[in-house]
């Protein structure tokens, strides 16, 4: 998956210059806070932020790659300690619905890669026990979005999220508020 990561980037980009014609791209910035689900064994449940870079397209298409990254650290009560990281590299591809609304609801999917990595330390001898877990991540999403102020949006979605690695799998609901600054 993580070879075929350029291939999905560029694919999405290419929907910019479809139709023969050029495209009006509008790009921006934006930040997404989500629900992580837990993982498994691993148990990994928490909540992180994301960078998004938005590219709304002739106002009907929103192509979005999004870069995660989060490290939390935890001193146990037993002397131990604990930590996680979490990298990923998501695409979301977006199709708005026609409204006549101030609300402008789309609907589309997220897919990529996203990284688990834990490392505990034994308080009694000191032996950092480390775990790794690569899972991919695909989630048809729903959403509206409502403009606050000239190019700002925020944004609410459900997506239903198919996670899986090479020993387990899992499908969960999960909700994001997204906020996205248009140039």
């Amino acid at each position: 998956m993580i070879k075929r990561m350029p291939y999905i980037l560029l694919f999405s980009f290419g929907l910019v210059y479809s139709n023969n014609s050029i495209a009006e791209v509008q790009f921006g910035i934006g930040s997404r806070i989500a629900t992580i689900l837990s993982i498994g064994s691993n148990g990994l449940i928490g909540s992180y932020s994301t960078i998004t870079i938005p590219a709304k397209v002739n106002k009907s298409v929103l192509i979005e790659p999004e870069i995660t990254f989060s490290n939390m650290k935890q001193d146990r009560a037993n002397g131990g300690k604990s930590e996680e990281t979490i990298q990923g590299l998501i695409v979301g591809i977006f199709k708005y619905s026609k409204s006549n609304r101030s609300i402008k609801p789309y609907y589309g999917a997220r897919i990529g890669l996203v990284k688990y990595i834990t490392e505990q330390t034994n308080p009694t001898n000191g032996v950092v026990d480390s775990s790794s877990i690569t899972v991919n991540y695909i989630s048809p999403t729903y959403g509206a979005e409502v403009e606050i102020i000239n190019n700002f949006t925020i944004a609410g979605e459900i997506g239903l999220t198919y996670i899986k690695s090479d020993t387990e799998q899992n499908i969960n609901t999960e909700s994001r508020l997204m906020a996205r600054f248009l140039f």
